[in-house]
């Protein structure tokens, strides 16, 4: 499978807007997840494409900050064009769902910097995936505080992970609300240093 990342800088990209006051987000790389702040949720999101038949899938998971998983989504895309067109699917559904099951604010981080970036910038987007971008800043000017960031892959592992779990059991589309697979679960423990 082909990723959608694209790397415009080394280094760690934080950025962020908030329909109010914007919390402050780590400036400082890491190589692992961090907690969100207590009374937020960090929405981790995933997209996976495949060129050779042009198929993708979706996959998302936000935790709160004491590592309880909201909910865990992974669903298969027919028929898409680019890798940054599942790449920002994935924020939009992502986004959609975290408004949908939970009332926090909201930290969505990508490993994709192009979708971050497009998401951020407030010039009139004329690429192929426009249509969904102006999805997803209709989305979060609901009012609900959010930040989107950057993040490096090792910071986005579970999402990652969710995905190549629905691709080996081979399902379309999965969901669970207020947990996930045992293993994505011991995943997120092993992110927040919980032993299991």
């Amino acid at each position: 499978m082909e990723k959608g990342e694209m790397v415009l800088m080394e280094g760690h990209e934080i950025h962020k807007r908030a329909t109010k006051t914007t919390t402050p987000i780590p400036a400082k790389p890491s190589n692992k997840w961090c907690r969100p702040q207590t009374g937020w949720n960090k929405l981790n999101i995933d997209g996976a494409f495949k060129e050779e038949d042009g198929t993708g899938g979706t996959d998302m998971i936000p935790q709160d900050n004491t590592c309880a998983i909201v909910f865990a989504s992974s669903r298969f895309l027919p028929r898409r064009s680019s890798a940054m067109e599942v790449e920002t699917a994935a924020c939009a559904e992502g986004i959609s769902f975290a408004l949908e099951w939970s009332a926090e604010p909201f930290i969505l981080e990508t490993n994709c910097a192009v979708a971050a970036n497009m998401i951020h910038d407030d010039a009139v987007n004329r690429s192929p995936v426009a249509a969904t971008v102006v999805e997803i800043k209709a989305l979060l000017r609901s009012g609900r505080e959010h930040a989107i960031s950057h993040v490096f892959r090792g910071q986005n592992i579970v999402a990652h992970a969710l995905s190549q779990l629905i691709r080996r059991i081979n399902t379309r589309t999965a969901a669970w609300i207020r947990h996930g697979p045992d293993v994505i679960r011991k995943l997120c423990q092993n992110d927040c240093n919980i032993v299991p």
